[in-house]
């Protein structure tokens, strides 16, 4: 079976204007080189660490980038094997 490969990752937001009470967490894709957002919230939390809590094991975290829009705290992209400040197993 081919499996076409997840080239999703995860942004999280604090307290966008669109959703001024929360620290979003919004799912992204690849598409055709370029970013692609989903139109659904993939989760929402009153601190960082609740969304944070729900970001899928094996992921691992980047920092906020120089160009990333202001309220980008972090991103998250898939790691086979993380290490560091990567999602493990409990």
């Amino acid at each position: 079976m081919n499996k076409e490969k997840d080239n999703s990752y995860i942004v999280i937001y604090d307290h966008p204007k669109e959703y001024p009470d929360w620290f979003v967490a919004l799912k992204w894709r690849m598409d055709g080189g370029k970013p692609v957002p989903n139109k659904v919230i993939f989760s929402k939390g009153i601190t960082i660490w609740d969304v944070r809590k729900t970001i899928p094991i094996g992921m691992g975290r980047v920092e906020r980038g120089f160009n990333d829009a202001p309220d980008i705290v972090e991103t998250w992209v898939p790691m086979p094997e993380c290490h560091g400040l990567g999602r493990k197993g409990d």
